[in-house]
């Protein structure tokens, strides 16, 4: 798993940015990644990554916040950051430490030295707070409903007689 040290906003020291400090203390105490269960997954392919699925996921939660479907919010939230960094006046520099991204008129020397996270969080501070409304209302419940074995069994079953009538139905040789 990557890690690095990232500043929190002051205001996340607040109760509830607590809890996440919290349960990011114990994520990394178990090993594992902050918004996924490795033990919960359901096979995965090399191709098909569960946290691909969590992405979506996240996805479909952020658009049930009424986030517009034309907007694709994860892949927003870097570009989101970039902008707002400009418009406060974020240190450049400090801001590709943040996001992971090295300015385009950068050196070697840009790798030079230590990412203070007193420094990162001095200008992290000059960030506008968001208010979102939805985040202070009860959590939804999970609609997706988690397949039995008996499901995963009866998709598996219904794919092989798939496979078997393509088979079939194949000329001699072609697969």
């Amino acid at each position: 798993m990557a890690r690095s040290a990232h500043p929190l906003a002051h205001h996340r020291a607040r109760p509830e940015g607590q809890r996440f400090l919290d349960y990011v203390a114990l994520r990394t105490k178990l090993k594992k990644p902050l918004f996924y269960d490795p033990e919960r997954r359901r096979g995965g392919t090399v191709r098909h990554p569960q946290f691909h699925k969590i992405a979506e996921r996240i996805g479909e939660w952020v658009h049930g916040l009424g986030i517009p479907y034309d907007v694709k919010p994860n892949h927003g939230w870097r570009h989101l950051f970039k902008s707002v960094a400009r418009h406060v006046k974020m240190d450049r520099e400090v801001e590709g430490f943040i996001t992971g991204h090295r300015p385009k008129d950068s050196n070697a020397g840009n790798d030079y030295g230590d990412r203070w996270i007193e420094t990162m969080a001095a200008e992290i501070e000059k960030y506008p707070r968001y208010d979102i409304p939805a985040l202070n209302s009860p959590p939804v419940p999970h609609k997706r409903r988690r397949r039995t074995n008996f499901d995963v069994a009866a998709a598996k079953a219904a794919k092989q007689k798939r496979k078997a009538a393509r088979a079939r139905r194949a000329p001699d040789g072609a697969s």
